[in-house]
């Protein structure tokens, strides 16, 4: 009898934990480029000019909260474990939310909030580019890029 209940409670603390790791996976969020997000509609020209006067001008950008900042490095540290495409890395089974940096953070627009990353696992070039989106240019120093992280 001892030994049913122990395998009973073995089984309830695995279904439970497992619960719980599903649901940290839903909540986390995706990555989009620029060029996605106006195309689906759910940025305007007018966001993309809003975005590209905060990239050039940082200082004077809105603040990121600690709750989000965290969501979207979880989100990042899930697609670099589970090799999920960004930007075409490869699988990083280790990686953390310590491994991710917003290197900053260009407004909140409508639930889809305008970033740039980086992480341990990612080289970027040192290219300068200039990318034109609806007539709005982004100006890149090296090969990262703005994304737009949307939670689930």
């Amino acid at each position: 009898m001892v030994k049913k209940i122990k395998i009973i409670v073995v089984l309830i603390l695995v279904v439970s934990a497992s619960m719980l790791l599903v649901g940290c996976v839903q909540d986390r969020g995706d990555f989009y480029s620029l060029q996605e997000a106006y195309n689906n509609g759910w940025l305007t020209k007018e966001d993309l000019q809003t975005i590209a006067n905060h990239h050039t001008n940082p200082e004077q950008g809105p603040k990121l909260s600690e709750k989000t900042e965290r969501a979207i490095k979880e989100t990042r540290a899930y697609d670099l474990r589970y090799g999920v495409e960004t930007g075409g890395n490869i699988k990083e089974p280790s990686a953390t939310v310590k491994d991710v940096i917003v290197t900053g953070y260009y407004g909140e627009y409508d639930g889809l909030f305008a970033v740039m990353i980086t992480d341990a696992y990612t080289d970027t070039d040192d290219a300068i580019r200039d990318i034109d989106i609806a007539g709005v240019t982004f100006h890149y120093t090296d090969g990262n890029r703005i994304l737009v992280w949307k939670s689930k």
